[in-house]
């Protein structure tokens, strides 16, 4: 072990101990390594037999003994310091889990093989290393020694070594750095649970980013692009967190703030290799590729698909219920303490259950009604540290409690039968503000927690439980009541009917705390396969139109059992009764709204309510024109036959800056005021929407063609932003294009061209735009990437403005790492499939694992010129079958197909994008239907004149010669366009006449198909890619 820890270098570990013994050779090996293994399994250590490295029998399980060689530590601590820069609030199961998986794939680059092995076997082992040595280079970094943490000396020395080598250079504030200690710190977004209703969900992190505490972020699930505004609730407060639903089974999702979209992060959700997912009893996600707990369970998996398989016993305590868009899949509450493994359905491998003693740190139930300042709960009493018994000569343990942002409270050390509630005693009291505690002992048996504690401090509510009235909510009286030495600037709260709680601080010995007080109450909440609502104190306001198409289920959480029926009212006759689908669970009732899409088509405008007199009512359902008509009358919008309605929001898109995000301005009485820089500043779409202040607002990037009015007027945007003026003037003919304008804004400006009116300058300027992208080649495709487009544009519009063939002449050197998603994949693939076939190894490691977390593990098999599905995404007769049946009969289908993407390349999403196109293929143009054959022949030509076999081979593979109907080879015809354009971007210029003459045809199959325009213009770009880097081999 000693040569392992200190005399291992890159792979030379049977040396050095042939040097020291005195002895080589084969058989030298194997007796000692046979040796080593005989020793673990008397002395019951793990041997690490799950190591798949058969060069590593031996050398393996010593060096995982071993930890970490001294040698390879720098390795280690560069890729910590790098993940944590990358990921704000990383927990170190969270970077094990990450890194595991990368090294499972190959794909952790420039690691010396036993920081490899560790990180992908060690488990619980690397996550207990992996924290210390968090916390360690937090030490070292702040001018501390390190040598008070838990491990082996040679950790911390060569921690200092790592820093005065300038190697640590400043992360992202991870646990509190230059912040009171009021609460945990900004985490990334990540995925939690609620498992009574809406399922999965992607939490994005309180934050303060525009001039009133608003927060705006742009989030993108699978192709689905939302943005999401969510505002202070207390003046200089930052905007909570908001809980965006997961409609249904997505593979990853990108987080970005708006206007900062070079920060986006991408959130994996279900991992189509392994669908189960599983979450801790309070709803935080257990990273895949950790051992589970021994405890109750939330486990997510698709039922459709098999059951659950389960080494050992287990039980379902209970049941979850999941939004609609998650049909066919299971949640249920798994007791696993008596289990060995779990594995989900068609799943390669179990997910093995920990079963050893650990540390545990209890916390009792935290004070009600209270959460800190970003929605943590707070607690009135230190939590409770249990020590396991310890076999085989006991163990030693090190109990810490310190601030956040590393600074060290207090420190006790003691064996297993010590008092961990010692380290309580010697803290100042009452203990205030938020803590990190740390349990170390035996590697992987620790434990760590962070959490803000009031000690001390009482609230109650009268009532506890508030009911929703007229208005809102029953008013309610909140008493705080702190111990002696703290002090609460309002020690009584009077809730008001529109208030669900409110700010407080308390202070003592110097430091403040904030919470936010906020009773218990009855909330509405909606789902449907198309959106989802969070819980809300005000009536959940829906559309006629959109519930006769979607009727979807609205949940009341009436905070207790009963018998509730939702009273439908039209003005004041009941026309209907509701009754809850099935039992309630906590005082929650889910009611279908099918059950009354029938009454909808006589009563268009109802109110459902609770009582029988509709004073109390949780929904109103009204016809989505609220107004008829919008005069603009000096800084005001005037809505004409428009009603008071609460929360009727106005949305004001700026045809003279479509790039911007759309302003909202509140309706009152018939009026909304416009902001100063919205006045004189040329037409405006605007649309109306019903908001709650008490849930975040979804805003609409660009109106739904017909959902918006026109307010015309003359003028252009102005501000302090000079580029953005003068590209304003540009689009109101005031001014001339702007050459140094941002790549982004033109994107947008080029997708929106033809709903600007902009009258007989639509095509000028338009055709200008594009000019100008083309010229800037990488960068303008690096901009593409940031724009908040949604992805079904792109295609489309790359090949309206010509650069699908444009050649970019992309300098690698100096090339964005992008953060691949849905919508950025194609541009990023244009920029970087050369780079990725011909020197995979000069790619970041970043920009590799977010391309094949997009693109699926196909990646490196096209980028090596190699398609395994070359006829996947053609029609045939299953296609012509599936033409013709009914939308019932089509879901059949597709339920029967159980279609599973493991990438947006690979065979079922190239199936999947192509049954888009055929559902839509009745918008096609006629020309496009008629000319297709010819089109498809032409293509064909073309590739044999250019002697390019790989892709007349490949367009061939989807040409379907039985049906001579042209709208049966579209997706032949999507390849052979795609392949053609690539071509030309590489400077065969005598196709390009072929393409130009064509365009619009090619515009319109991308526009009815987008996603197999997408996927064969990226198909196309590495096939192409990768045939070169083979010439360039032989």
């Amino acid at each position: 072990m000693g040569v392992a820890t200190e005399r291992y270098e890159h792979g030379t570990f049977w040396p050095q101990v042939s040097e020291l013994a005195g002895a080589s050779g084969q058989q030298f090996q194997t007796e000692w390594g046979r040796a080593f293994l005989d020793n673990l399994e008397s002395l019951g250590l793990p041997d690490f037999s799950d190591i798949d490295d058969p060069g590593a029998r031996f050398v393996g399980p010593i060096l995982m003994h071993s930890g970490v060689p001294t040698y390879c530590l720098g390795d280690y601590f560069s890729l910590v310091v790098e993940r944590r820069r990358r990921i704000p609030g990383l927990e170190a199961e969270e970077f094990v889990a990450w890194a595991a998986a990368r090294a499972s794939e190959g794909r952790l680059h420039g690691i010396d093989k036993p920081v490899e092995r560790f990180l992908r076997y060690g488990g619980e082992f690397a996550v207990d290393v992996s924290d210390r040595i968090f916390e360690l280079l937090d030490i070292v970094g702040a001018g501390g020694s390190g040598e008070g943490v838990p491990l082996p000396s040679r950790f911390s020395a060569a921690a200092r070594d790592f820093v005065a080598r300038g190697l640590l250079q400043p992360p992202r504030p991870t646990r509190g750095e230059g912040r009171e200690h009021e609460g945990p710190v900004a985490v990334a977004p990540h995925l939690v649970l609620d498992p009574w209703g809406r399922g999965p969900l992607l939490r994005l992190p309180a934050e303060e980013s525009g001039s009133d505490g608003t927060t705006t972020w742009i989030v993108t699930v699978d192709d689905r692009r939302h943005t999401l505004r969510s505002r202070p609730t207390w003046p200089g407060e930052p905007a909570p967190p908001i809980d965006v639903a997961i409609l249904a089974p997505a593979r990853s999702a990108t987080v970005a703030p708006a206007r900062r979209e070079t920060l986006k992060v991408t959130v994996p959700i279900v991992d189509d290799r392994d669908r189960l997912l599983a979450f801790s009893e309070d709803g935080r996600l257990l990273p895949a590729r950790l051992p589970l707990p021994g405890v109750p369970v939330w486990l997510l998996f698709p039922a459709a698909e098999g059951a659950l398989d389960i080494q050992g016993d287990s039980h379902v305590i209970a049941e979850g219920a999941l939004p609609p868009g998650w049909a066919g899949w299971s949640l249920q509450l798994v007791d696993l303490a008596a289990a060995r493994a779990v594995r989900g359905p068609r799943a390669e491998r179990y997910r093995s259950v920990r079963r050893s003693a650990d540390a545990r740190i209890s916390v009792t139930d935290p004070i009600p009604a209270v959460r800190s300042h970003t929605g943590a709960p707070v607690f009135a009493h230190p939590p409770v540290i249990g020590l396991p018994d310890w076999e085989a000569g006991g163990a030693r343990w090190t109990i810490s409690v310190s601030r956040p942002d590393g600074t060290l409270l207090h420190q006790e050390d003691m064996d297993s039968d010590g008092d961990p509630s010692a380290v309580w005693r010697a803290l100042p009291r009452p203990l205030f503000g938020s803590f990190m505690v740390r349990v170390r002992g035996p590697w992987g048996r620790g434990a760590h927690r962070e959490m803000t504690i009031a000690e001390g401090v009482r609230v109650q509510s009268d009532p506890g439980w508030r009911r929703i009235a007229p208005r809102g909510l029953v008013p309610a009286t909140v008493r705080i009541s702190p111990p002696p030495g703290v002090h609460v600037d309002s020690p009584r709260l009077a809730l008001g009917e529109e208030e669900t709680g409110r700010t407080v601080t308390l202070s003592s010995g110097g430091q403040s705390l904030r919470l936010h007080v906020s009773p218990p109450h009855m909330t509405v909440a909606y789902q449907s396969t198309e959106t989802s609502t969070a819980p809300s104190i005000r009536a959940a306001s829906l559309y006629t139109e959109d519930l006769i198409a979607a009727p979807g289920t609205l949940i009341v959480d009436i905070g207790l059992s009963a018998e509730p029926r939702l009273h439908v009212f039209s003005g004041r006759q009941r026309v209907q009764d509701l009754v809850p689908h099935g039992a309630g669970r906590f005082g929650l009732y889910r009611f279908h709204l099918a059950q009354m899409t029938d009454t909808l088509v006589t009563h268009p405008r109802v109110r459902l309510c609770l009582d029988e007199t509709g004073q109390l009512p949780v929904a109103t359902v009204t016809p989505q024109r609220l107004f008829s008509g919008i005069e603009l009358v000096d800084d005001e919008l005037q809505f004409r036959e428009c009603g008071e309605v609460d929360g009727l929001t106005a949305q004001i898109y700026p045809l003279r800056a479509p790039w911007r995000t759309p302003h909202t301005a509140p309706i009152s009485g018939g009026c909304a005021h416009l902001p100063q820089d919205l006045v004189g500043a040329g037409p405006l779409l605007v649309s109306a929407t019903i908001e709650d202040p008490w849930v975040p607002s979804t805003v609409a990037r660009w109106p739904a063609e017909g959902s918006a009015t026109l307010v015309d007027a003359e003028g252009f945007v102005t501000g302090d932003d000079d580029a953005e003026t003068r590209l304003s003037a540009y689009l109101a003919g005031a001014g001339p294009f702007p050459i140094d304008e941002s790549d982004v804004r033109l994107w947008v400006v080029l997708a929106r061209v033809h709903f600007l009116r902009l009258g007989p300058r639509t095509s000028e300027v338009g055709e200008t735009v594009a000019a100008h992208l083309r010229e800037k080649g990488a960068a303008a495709l690096e901009g593409l990437c940031l724009t908040d487009l949604d992805a079904d544009e792109i295609p489309a519009l790359l090949i309206r403005s010509k650069a699908a063939w444009t050649g970019i002449r992309a300098d690698h050197r100096t090339l964005m790492d992008l953060a691949w998603s849905d919508t950025s994949a194609l541009p990023a693939t244009l920029l970087w499939a050369p780079r990725i076939a011909t020197d995979p190894d000069s790619v970041s490691v970043d920009v590799l694992e977010s391309a094949t977390a997009v693109c699926g593990d196909i990646l490196d098999l096209l980028a090596r010129g190699t398609d395994p599905h070359p006829r996947a995404g053609m029609f045939n007769e299953a296609a012509i079958l599936y033409d013709g049946m009914d939308q019932a009969g089509r879901e059949a289908f597709l339920e029967h197909t159980r279609l599973v993407p493991t990438g947006l390349l690979d065979a079922d999403s190239r199936t999947l994008a192509s049954i888009q196109l055929l559902e839509r293929r009745r918008d096609a143009s006629p020309s496009l239907t008629r000319e297709t054959p010819r089109l498809l022949r032409e293509s064909l030509a073309i590739l044999t004149d250019l002697d390019d076999t790989v892709a007349h081979a490949a367009v061939t593979a989807r040409v379907y010669a039985k049906d001579r109907r042209g709208w049966v080879n579209l997706p032949a015809l999507s390849l052979g366009f795609a392949f053609v354009a690539r071509h030309a971007a590489r400077g065969e210029h005598r196709v390009l006449p072929w393409l130009e003459r064509n365009r619009p045809l090619w515009a319109n199959l991308a526009a009815i198909g987008p996603d197999l325009a997408t996927i064969d213009l990226m198909l196309a770009e590495l096939l192409l890619a990768g045939a070169a880097a083979r010439s360039e081999e032989s």
